[in-house]
């Protein structure tokens, strides 16, 4: 009996099935061309490429295309060198001010008050600084002891709120 209940509970099911699920093809979408020397700026190790050929191909295929392109004068690669101490100064910089970031959250309390009081002066000398210099063209720029009194109000906001 309860074999019976089981094939007719399978039938019941099949016969809700009336088609089988509808796959839709499209057409492949074209992948734009992998800048490679951005990804492999040197050679990879010999670990690396005996573990990974893939990642030896496209070494060679990026080692090719750099020398194909024409060698680069000094200045090119003075420019180039110049921009990647640029790059790593503005990450490094970015990390730190992250890392900042995350221990006054994490601290919480005053020290987070005190921060974002620290930020909305900022701000606010910063805002204060450009109506100044754009009230020039025919506007009248706020005067400086209310842009002070404002800009001590913003910082003040987030002490009073503890």
């Amino acid at each position: 009996m309860a074999a019976a209940a089981a094939a007719a509970a399978t039938a019941a099911v099949a016969a809700t099935r009336l088609h089988p699920p509808i796959l839709l093809h499209s057409a492949p979408r074209p992948q734009p061309q992998l800048r490679l020397r951005l990804l492999l700026p040197s050679p990879p190790p010999l670990r690396l490429r005996r573990r990974f050929p893939l990642l030896a191909v496209a070494a060679a295929a990026a080692a090719a295309a750099s020398t194909s392109a024409g060698e680069g004068s000094a200045e090119e690669a003075a420019e180039k060198s110049d921009k990647a101490r640029k790059l790593q100064r503005r990450v490094l910089v970015g990390v730190a001010i992250g890392v900042g970031a995350g221990g006054v959250v994490i601290a919480g309390g005053w020290v987070f008050a005190a921060a974002m009081a620290a930020v909305g002066l900022a701000g606010a000398r910063e805002y204060f600084g450009l109506v100044r210099g754009t009230a020039v063209g025919g506007g009248t720029p706020p005067p400086r002891y209310v842009s002070r009194v404002c800009s001590a109000i913003c910082a003040l906001m987030p002490i009073l709120t503890l």
